[in-house]
């Protein structure tokens, strides 16, 4: 795909007006994913993609390298969701509910907490809820992890690719994957056994 954006990005800044168009097809639904799970709010995520695009389309002449693309969209991303929520603070994240998982490694991880996987009809706490359950404990861990662990879980991006979008040496990076994991654990140990 990072050669498919270089590609795009070229016929972009030699005028081709319909390269951004195919770029943003391309890129609409994982941005507008990922910025739902990090702002937990529909309108918002598509509020905030579409200001993304604005600036992509403002800024990708000064893209140094075409072929990180992804990173570098992200990282656009996530700025334009943490100014939103520095203008919201004090008000209580919305729910999750229209979330859905993606990844699987992350929902088999989760889904591994029980014991059992996956899960049987039998089991009182189905797949659904422990779904329900990741939402609502994603949005109780602390930001800079839950970013780290969407932009990996979520997005694929790898570690050094992470670095990148949020301006952090990789070991910090790892450090926060760590964290962020323990504590999303904790928190939905929290909810599925009060």
């Amino acid at each position: 795909m990072k050669q498919e954006d270089a590609e795009l990005i070229g016929r972009i800044l030699d005028g081709d007006d319909q390269a951004f168009s195919e770029l943003v097809r391309r890129w609409q639904r994982p941005i507008v994913s990922f910025l739902l799970r990090l702002s937990g709010n529909m309108d918002d995520a598509m509020e905030l993609a579409q200001e993304t695009f604005h600036t992509v389309f403002q800024r990708v002449g000064g893209l140094k390298d075409p072929r990180s693309f992804s990173s570098w969209i992200y990282k656009i991303a996530l700025n334009h969701c943490r100014m939103r929520q520095r203008r919201r603070r004090g008000r209580v994240m919305e729910s999750l509910e229209d979330l859905s998982f993606e990844n699987n490694e992350l929902k088999d991880h989760y889904q591994s907490l029980t014991g059992n996987e996956p899960f049987s009809p039998e089991e009182a706490f189905s797949a659904g809820e422990m779904e329900r359950a990741v939402r609502a404990a994603l949005s109780r861990i602390d930001e800079k992890q839950r970013e780290v662990i969407v932009l990996k879980e979520y997005t694929g991006l790898k570690f050094h690719e992470i670095a990148e979008v949020l301006d952090a040496p990789v070991s910090t990076i790892k450090s926060r994957m760590y964290l962020g994991m323990e504590n999303l654990k904790r928190e939905i140990l929290k909810i599925i056994q009060p």
